[in-house]
């Protein structure tokens, strides 16, 4: 069953590899992480014990990053519609970037309403995976919009990740605002 999700995402990124624009992307952004919290106060993701924080720190969010890259193809005649995947890393605001990074897998749908603009409104939503020593199912929504000057564009996107709640995991909600260049490929 931990295979079914790998193979959603090989035969969904052949699909892409078939449509008729591609888009690469990279982004980075800070995200804020909050939701119930099923390990002790103080420790970013509850995997390392921690010393006790102020009562400001634990009321159940805190800071992180998120830094990724993907791939979205964008099918029919119009090409208004897509599917795409992405890898990303949360990596929490501590600065223990190997030891508390969490990786998340996303296959997702697109909508871009103004394709053709040089400003490209779009929203997303789909399936979720966080993993490190443990994984998390779950799913993301958002929006965000692309700017092109050619065939490389900047991007802006808001998405929130929700997971359901895992041991440990002590976060189980991602609000993300990324930043990121764009660059899109006619098939």
């Amino acid at each position: 069953m931990k295979f079914f999700p790998l193979l959603i995402c090989f035969l969904l990124w052949s699909g892409a590899a078939r449509a008729q624009y591609v888009r690469e992307y990279a982004f980075i952004g800070p995200a804020r992480a909050s939701g119930s919290s099923n390990t002790a106060a103080g420790s970013t993701f509850g995997i390392l014990p921690a010393a006790p924080a102020p009562a400001a720190a634990t009321a159940g969010s805190s800071n992180e990053y998120i830094v990724g890259g993907g791939l979205e193809g964008l099918f029919g005649v119009h090409e208004h519609v897509g599917v795409g995947m992405e890898l990303a890393g949360i990596v929490p605001g501590t600065g223990k970037v190997g030891s508390e990074t969490i990786g998340s897998l996303s296959v997702n749908g697109y909508y871009h309403p103004l394709f053709s603009s040089k400003w490209d409104p779009f929203v997303t939503g789909g399936y979720s995976l966080l993993f490190r020593d443990f994984t998390a199912n779950g799913f993301n929504v958002g929006g965000g919009l692309h700017y092109w000057f050619s065939q490389v564009g900047l991007t802006f996107e808001c998405r929130d990740l929700i997971t359901r709640s895992v041991l440990n995991l002590a976060a189980n909600q991602y609000l993300e605002f990324r930043f990121g260049v764009t660059i899109r490929q006619r098939r």
